[in-house]
């Protein structure tokens, strides 16, 4: 285990532990499930939630390795976003370096169920990715992978995805029983296990009276419990001795789901912050609208506003996160009105005049991250002088 040097795992880890000393029934290996609504507090501060990886944490622990081979570790260095191959993600503690705020795509679902060892639908692993650019990193999902949960990792933070082989469609039928007395091809129906989409046809060789093969005319899709689907091949329309043939059918794993977890909890923002202009119209510097629960901006000097863009204002917020909701108060000290205008991504609603505050008055909005890419700035309240 000496080749985890990695402080942050080591603190999952160490969380872990302590997680197993207070609940016996971790330690005794009872499968877990999802949680109640009650449990899913462990997610609002993006912690790792212990149902999705305490039997990783529990290899990790006793010295083993992920059930499907060993942990590698890989680094990304790459100034513009980038695919991260299957080869770096499935097992791997990946650091990325090299750019700032970037967006890296994953590798196709084909070649990430093909990194996993005789994967079938329900396969999972893990993978780590510690950010040590200088900005955020973006995940974006690739051909036939669906990303959940946290999909944005801040700066020096890390974030593990749980790969779990979701879904597959058919990808081949084969008779288990010829059956006799068929003169035609018969009806091959392929069903069950949430799969929809599914067509399929029997041959029956000319001069023979069974089924010799079945071809799949179409794979469908959405096959997410092989167990449960089944493979109907039509009764025989021959007079005389019959027997039924008998077919199964063959899914083939075609889709992906990662769910993300930032690894540390959000940090606390200071409770307040104020900051001043006193010249100048343009747009705001970073820390000016965020870094607090309560950020207060008085301005004497400036009556045109334009907020910084979304994407910036969440990478100039500590330890942001999707849902992160703040009070900003503006306070106008100039002899005229001051009017805002949202940078990319942000926008002012509700309540008429809502970017305007007349002068000697205050405006207060709650701002909030719809996304790492969106800010809604909602008015909540405004006065005057005498109650600044």
């Amino acid at each position: 285990m000496k080749r985890f040097a990695n402080p942050l795992l080591t603190l999952v880890a160490a969380a872990f532990l302590f997680s197993s000393i207070i609940s016996p029934a971790l330690s005794a290996g009872i499968t877990t499930t999802n949680p109640s609504a009650a449990s899913r507090l462990e997610t609002n501060g993006n912690i790792v939630p212990s149902f999705a990886l305490i039997p990783y944490l529990s290899q990790l622990q006793s010295g083993g390795a992920a059930t499907y081979g060993s942990w590698t570790l890989a680094t990304v260095t790459n100034a513009a976003g980038t695919t991260v191959t299957a080869g770096n993600m499935v097992g791997v503690l990946e650091t990325r370096t090299g750019a700032a705020a970037v967006s890296d795509t994953t590798d196709t679902a084909a070649n990430i169920i093909g990194a996993i060892p005789n994967a079938t639908i329900g396969s999972q692993a893990l993978w780590e990715i510690q950010n040590q650019n200088t900005g955020l990193l973006t995940l974006v999902a690739g051909a036939s992978v669906t990303l959940a949960g946290q999909t944005v990792v801040p700066i020096n933070q890390t974030w593990i995805g749980q790969i779990n082989v979701a879904t597959g469609n058919i990808g081949s039928a084969t008779v288990t029983n010829q059956g006799a007395g068929y003169s035609t091809a018969p009806t091959v129906t392929i069903a069950g296990g949430s799969c929809s989409g599914v067509t399929a046809t029997a041959t029956v060789s000319p001069g023979t009276n069974y089924v010799s093969g079945i071809t799949i005319t179409a794979a469908g899709s959405a096959c997410a419990t092989p167990s449960l689907v089944t493979c109907t091949i039509g009764a025989p329309t021959n007079a005389g001795p019959t027997i039924q043939a008998t077919c199964t059918a063959n899914v083939v794993p075609t889709n992906v789901t990662i769910t993300g977890y930032n690894t540390v909890p959000q940090a606390s923002l200071p409770t307040t912050q104020y900051t001043s202009i006193a010249t100048g119209n343009g747009t705001m510097a970073a820390g000016q609208m965020t870094g607090a629960n309560y950020v207060i901006l008085d301005t004497s000097g400036a009556t045109a506003l334009t907020t910084r863009t979304a994407a910036q204002l969440f990478a100039d917020t500590p330890n942001a996160f999707v849902g992160l909701s703040w009070i900003f108060r503006t306070r106008n000290s100039n002899a005229g009105t001051l009017t805002y205008t949202g940078g990319t991504g942000v926008t002012f609603t509700t309540v008429g005049s809502a970017n305007t505050i007349i002068t000697q008055a205050w405006r207060d909005h709650q701002c909030v991250f719809a996304s790492a890419t969106t800010v809604t700035c909602t008015n909540i309240g405004a006065g005057t002088a005498a109650s600044f």
